[in-house]
């Protein structure tokens, strides 16, 4: 019964008095003929009877067949590697205008220029739209067939209607391949084309009909045409999917795709000339150009359809990506901790501006862009939202306005003249990643800088369309500038009591003190281990993106990311079980740790060293430094430190410069006149500077080791300052995870890096030394003091040490009666309860994960098989029908 439509080829009749003269049929518009209409796609059609309704179940059953093949690695998601820009050559475009191609370019347009490039290439994909719902199902069914087009022994698709007596016409068609033996030959054999000889020649006769349009027949024998209308040349369909699966892995333009292409085949069969010339090859790019666009349109044509025929929505599209923060509350434990408020998601939010592109890129005929971006309508939408809101006045005691005034520039994301947006037209990126490092959602940023209601539109999104339930840690580089600004203009109220906010934690430490203790997902409830920076990987992995997308059409630009990206998701959501073990058995590790650390503090003194207690200091601290302004915090500790930090230094400093006179003086050196001179001068403000120390002192109140503290203190601020740019240098290399997947940064890099480590290594060498000798100094000159400060232990732990850890933290001159502020112990305890308690929640965020990922398992495994026991049903009825 199925022979006609996806049955093995049949010899046709062939009149060849009249081998290449076209049939009048073939002047219409696509699909040729009128006797044979394959099915299309899109709203629901009537009911089908007899063969129509054969035709549907075909195509209805390869869908359900081939679920698995689109959204696994060998038909995943697939990027555009082109690199149109400018004016370009229209040489491939004659293709179909010396077949008769009316209308591919305007009548009225004098000359081949930009009007006429850009009409033909609105024709090519109006033509192709239309005639996709009728290749996709030839497409689909002969790579479940051929096994993704690998196993040609199987069988080629005849959707010839009258076999018997259709007339078939010859015409050449100039095919490019990978397995000349195994495809050529047998598609030679079965009578569906006449090989010109045995050798590798790559131009050969193919036999169509009218019955359907040429790019079908092609496509049914396992080959894409370049042009929608009388195509001359294609590309086999393995050897696309090779290219667009490579593309996948690495990046690279149609250009040298292309060129190495012509290579192989120049050596292989020769070349290609361009009609009527014996001397010029043909443009190789834009044909492959052509071909690789309209493979990826199937590709992600098919994607559509298998989610439109499944129903899926939003959350199911999002659970399709991540299934450990979307997968379906299907079970009563589930439902129960989403009403609860326990389904928690972790998204980090980051802007990127080396993704642009340039003003040069026109001629974009496509206009489309992918789902993984976020509607412009919606991002219009929160951006008049934003503008109508009215700002309420600010509180000048706000310890957050400091902290939240200094990133303004960076929400700004340019220059404010908008002078870097001149040559720009798509100037950046902006991403919604989850914690999984999964891609959720993109917004595309044209003339502008981060604006933040970029980020309130994908916030919006998420919270109210695809989980309404769910509690959000949205962790943002500016996240104390997007809460104020929220807070300002009453943005989103209806999901401030589900919405967290927090800074990433490499970022955090750009914030001052009160705004960390606010915004830091270590210091805070909620966020575990989650670490915010999940969107500087993403970039790292779009980094070979760069060059192509400076040139491409806007459309190309979009397609690239989008589908780049969504192979990077595919590759996550496949480790995904390795990523929760792994998070699994770290967050073990630091909460025995914890818990070791905090039993040796109560062999101490079980009384003072009780968690409770130790949260009860913690609770102190933050009391004393969250709600004093940041003015006052730096009088109060920074300044007053630095004053006497500054006054003990120039002291220092006057000091050794009178022992070097004065060994000069014993010495016998020339200038003793210029030399005495510079020691009475040195003398008078050795003198005023001990008085001024004196009296400050004693206006304090502060005892004989203050002197000695303040050196501790200066020497560790220097410290600080050293190790962590040390550390920010060294974070490439970490992000870059060499010998790893989405390693880019290469030998040349890391070499530059090295060199660039000498200089701070140094530095922070010598500030090690200085720190040491200014502890050891206030042991040495205050035996019994009440404030120890740790040594230095070495570079080496030092850069392994947390920002958050107690070593870096010089609380004295804040509060020195308190525990927290003068106790070492109290301060590594505090630390400690804070990791148990980090640990605590990383662990119950894993199990829920875990629960939610098996349950989306099971959720489409139950849909696959009932989708498939459907079509089963159907086809078993029809059978019936056609035997009675």
């Amino acid at each position: 019964m199925f022979n006609n439509l996806f049955g093995k080829s049949t010899k046709r009749k062939t009149d060849s008095s009249r081998p290449n003269k076209p049939r009048k049929s073939q002047a219409r518009d696509v699909p040729q003929g009128a006797s044979f209409t394959l099915p299309t796609f899109g709203p629901p059609a009537p009911p089908l009877t007899g063969r129509a309704l054969a035709q549907e179940l075909a195509v209805a059953e390869s869908l359900a067949h081939a679920r698995l093949t689109l959204f696994g690695p060998a038909q995943a998601p697939d990027g555009n590697n082109t690199d149109l820009g400018g004016h370009e050559d229209l040489d491939w475009l004659q293709e179909g205008v010396s077949s008769g191609w009316a209308g591919l370019v305007p009548s009225q347009a004098p000359s081949l220029g930009a009007e006429k490039y850009t009409a033909g290439l609105k024709v090519i994909v109006s033509d192709w739209d239309a005639i996709r719902p009728s290749l996709f199902p030839v497409f689909s069914r002969l790579s479940w067939d051929t096994a993704n087009f690998f196993n040609w022994q199987a069988t080629t698709l005849d959707l010839c209607t009258n076999p018997d007596h259709c007339i078939t016409r010859k015409r050449q068609v100039k095919l490019f391949y990978i397995t000349h033996r195994t495809l050529l030959y047998f598609l030679a054999e079965a009578g569906a084309l006449t090989l010109q000889s045995r050798s590798a020649e790559s131009t050969h006769e193919f036999d169509f009909c009218a019955c359907h349009s040429d790019v079908i027949h092609l496509a049914a024998h396992g080959f894409l045409a370049c042009t929608p209308r009388t195509p001359a040349s294609a590309f086999s369909f393995i050897l696309l999917a090779q290219q667009h699966t490579a593309w996948l892995e690495h990046p690279t333009s149609i250009e040298s795709w292309s060129k190495g292409m012509m290579a192989f085949h120049r050596g292989m069969c020769g070349t290609f000339k361009v009609k009527d010339s014996r001397v010029k090859e043909i443009e190789l790019r834009h044909l492959a150009r052509a071909a690789v666009d309209e493979y990826r349109n199937l590709l992600q044509f098919g994607k559509k359809e298998v989610s439109r025929l499944l129903g899926e929505t939003q959350l199911d599209i999002m659970a399709a990506r991540c299934p450990a923060c979307f997968g379906p509350a299907d079970t009563a434990e589930l439902l129960q901790a989403e009403q609860c408020g326990l389904h928690q998601i972790d998204i980090c939010l980051d802007g990127n501006f080396q993704q642009s592109r340039d003003l040069s890129a026109t001629n974009d005929a496509q206009r489309k862009a992918p789902e993984l971006f976020l509607s412009k309508d919606l991002v219009d939408a929160m951006e008049a939202e934003v503008g109508l809101k009215q700002k309420v006045k600010k509180d000048a005691t706000n310890d957050m306005d400091f902290c939240s005034d200094s990133w303004k520039a960076a929400s700004d994301g340019a220059k404010t003249d908008g002078t870097s947006f001149d040559r720009k037209t798509d100037t950046g990126l902006l991403a919604a990643v989850c914690r999984h490092d999964i891609c959720l959602k993109i917004v595309n940023i044209t003339k502008s800088g981060e604006k933040l209601f970029f980020a309130l539109a994908v916030i919006s999104f998420l919270m109210t369309i695809v989980a309404p339930l769910a509690t959000f840690n949205v962790e943002y580089d500016i996240a104390c500038n997007l809460w104020a600004h929220m807070m300002l203009r009453n943005i989103l109220v209806h999901l401030h009591s589900r919405l967290r906010v927090a800074t990433a934690v490499f970022h955090a430490f750009a914030h001052v003190w009160p705004c960390q203790l606010k915004f830091n997902p270590r210091l805070i409830f909620g966020f575990g281990f989650s670490d915010g920076e999940a969107c500087e990987r993403l970039w790292n992995r779009l980094r070979g993106l760069i060059p192509l997308n400076r040139g491409a059409t806007s459309s190309h630009r979009l397609e690239n990311i989008a589908l780049r990206t969504e192979h990077i998701n595919l590759e996550h959501r496949a480790s995904l079980p390795a990523w929760l073990s792994r998070r699994y058995d770290s967050a073990r590790t630091k909460l025995n740790n914890a818990n070791t650390e905090l039993s040796r503090l109560l062999n101490i003194d079980a009384s003072r060293f009780a968690p409770s207690n130790l949260l009860a200091e913690w609770e102190k601290q933050r009391e004393a430094q969250r709600h004093r302004p940041a003015a006052e915090l730096r009088s109060d500790s920074l300044n007053r430190r630095s004053h006497f930090g500054a006054l003990f230094h120039e002291l220092d400093e006057t000091t050794q410069g009178l022992t070097t006179i004065s060994a000069r003086f014993r010495m016998g050196a020339r200038n003793l006149d210029d030399d005495a001179l510079v020691y009475g001068v040195l003398r008078d403000r050795q003198a005023a500077l001990k008085t001024q120390l004196a009296q400050a002192l004693a206006d304090l109140g502060a005892g004989p080791e203050f002197e000695y503290i303040c050196r501790v203190s200066e020497g560790l601020t220097s410290l600080r300052l050293k190790v962590f740019g040390l550390c920010a240098m060294y974070q490439p290399l970490k992000d870059a995870r060499a010998g790893g997947r989405g390693y880019l940064m290469g030998y040349a890099g890391i070499q530059y890096l090295l060199r660039k480590f000498k200089a701070p290594h140094k530095a922070a060498v010598k500030a090690i030394k200085t720190y040491n000798d200014a502890v050891t100094l206030f042991l040495l000159k205050c035996p019994n003091p009440e404030f120890i400060p740790p040594a230095a232990q070495g570079l080496k732990i030092l850069l392994t040490l947390e920002p958050t850890d107690p070593f870096w933290h010089d609380d004295y001159f804040l509060a020195p009666t308190e525990l927290w502020a003068t106790n070492v112990d109290v301060k590594a305890g505090i630390a400690w309860v804070l990791q148990r308690d980090r640990a605590n929640e990383e662990l119950i965020r894993l199990g829920w994960e875990v629960r939610r990922m098996l349950a989306w398992v099971a959720a489409y495994s139950r849909n696959a098989s009932l989708t498939r026991r459907r079509w089963e049903t159907v086809r078993r009825s029809l059978q019936d029908t056609t035997v009675e």
